[in-house]
């Protein structure tokens, strides 16, 4: 099969070709659209020991704990005791585990950062949320300090980046639905066109094959005479060539 089969082919239906690719960008177009909008805001947070005073050594010691700490505080942001202080100072109606799924604390490698981030279905709900998470990581990390017996606070949260107001949506993202779509509908085009062209080529060597007969046995003859060998009929008895000696 040649390139040629397959454009005569695509020729032939073209019409059908230019209706899917319509119906796939629309159904596309359809679902980009009705697909649930999800908006993004980050707040960061750099935790540092309290006590900045001192030795080096006390300095070192200061660093080497708060290393140690920030997967704590990683974990906290996302747990039932955040997060249920976030609820009651938003009003929220979703529950602790909703929220938690709505929420991602992440501590970049060999930092103090601490970055919450936070999605919610309206910019604003987006921003709250995220500033709402860092300051009650904040205050429950104080609670429960004061609570194993810490006299004065040892670990400071300082606000390096403000949770802010998203522009646009993170999700869904309209242009990828349209290319899985004309993905799509290349994809299935050029597979209907590949197969046309083939059964068409099919067709085309069986006509010119002629019209064929079969034999009793089940074997499939041509009727027209192939060089200038002798036919005969069917059930007739094979005539034997008599040679003069």
């Amino acid at each position: 099969m040649k390139f040629g089969d397959i454009l005569r082919a695509a020729r032939k239906r073209w019409t059908w070709a230019v209706s899917f690719f319509g119906c796939c960008l629309i159904a596309a177009a359809v679902a980009a659209y009705f697909s649930p909008v999800e908006y993004e805001s980050t707040e960061t947070l750099y935790v540092a020991a309290a006590n900045r005073a001192g030795t080096a050594q006390d300095m070192s010691q200061g660093q080497t704990f708060i290393t140690t700490l920030m997967p704590s505080l990683t974990w906290l942001a996302t747990s039932g005791l955040v997060l249920e202080g976030v609820q009651g100072d938003l009003a929220l109606d979703a529950t602790v585990e909703e929220l938690a799924g709505r929420i991602t604390a992440q501590n970049p490698r060999e930092t103090s950062m601490l970055s919450i981030t936070a999605r919610a279905d309206n910019a604003p709900e987006a921003q709250a949320l995220a500033r709402a998470t860092a300051n009650r990581v904040e205050a429950t990390y104080a609670t429960l300090s004061k609570g194993a017996g810490a006299s004065t606070q040892i670990v400071s949260f300082n606000n390096v980046q403000d949770a802010q107001m998203p522009t646009y949506p993170i999700a869904p993202n309209r242009w990828l639905y349209l290319l899985v779509g004309l993905l799509v509908a290349l994809l299935a085009v050029g597979v209907a066109v590949a197969t046309d062209a083939y059964r068409d080529l099919l067709a085309t060597r069986h006509s010119n094959l002629g019209e064929t007969r079969s034999d009793p046995d089940g074997v499939v003859r041509p009727l027209r005479p192939i060089g200038d060998a002798p036919q005969r009929a069917v059930g007739e008895p094979v005539k034997k060539k008599v040679f003069d000696e």
